[in-house]
């Protein structure tokens, strides 16, 4: 509650879906490597379904998957999304790109673990992200650490694109030799 401005989950119905549309309606699974992944099965909703179901996300806004799979994380980036019930988000009161990692660390991580709810779907309750204890140090020491862990998740991401394509490469030369 010191550092967001809200805290809060997804609609808990099921809206009316449509074909013709630039609104996804997401679930904590779309939620994959720091992004809101859209698949070919996404289902779209209207602009009018997302008005009625407006949370107010903005550039502080972090989503995290609180049901059936728990705990990823994701940058929002003003994608036209619609949250369903098993998508948490935060809206911080500043930039979040520190809390991003944060969230991800391994004691949040397994404290969101030891508090899971449910028998044969868990969930990550809301009670839970509000009541969730957090140490930061300093804004500037806050942003000398997000922009390293940054810049590491840039190269990873570089190097994992460099693999894909040599990937490729050593499939069309397999092609060609044989």
């Amino acid at each position: 509650g010191d550092i967001t401005n809200k805290i809060g989950d997804g609609l808990h119905g099921t809206p009316e879906y449509i074909e013709d549309s630039d609104i996804y309606f997401i679930n904590g699974n779309n939620l994959v490597d720091g992004k809101i992944q859209i698949t070919n099965t996404t289902k779209r909703v209207s602009n009018d379904t997302l008005q009625s179901n407006n949370k107010g996300l903005n550039e502080n806004t972090l989503l995290i998957s609180i049901n059936g799979t728990i705990g990823s994380i994701a940058k929002y980036n003003n994608e036209k999304v619609m949250l369903g019930k098993s998508v948490g988000y935060f809206t911080f009161k500043s930039k979040p790109t520190f809390f991003y990692f944060i969230l991800y660390s391994k004691k949040i991580q397994d404290y969101f673990i030891s508090e899971l709810t449910g028998s044969t779907i868990k969930n990550l309750s809301l009670k839970t992200l509000r009541e969730t204890k957090v140490s930061f140090p300093t804004l500037p020491e806050q942003t000398k650490i997000a922009n390293f862990l940054t810049a590491v998740d840039e190269k990873i991401s570089a190097l994992k694109k460099k693999k894909e394509l040599m990937e490729q490469y050593k499939k069309g030369v397999m092609q060609q030799i044989f």
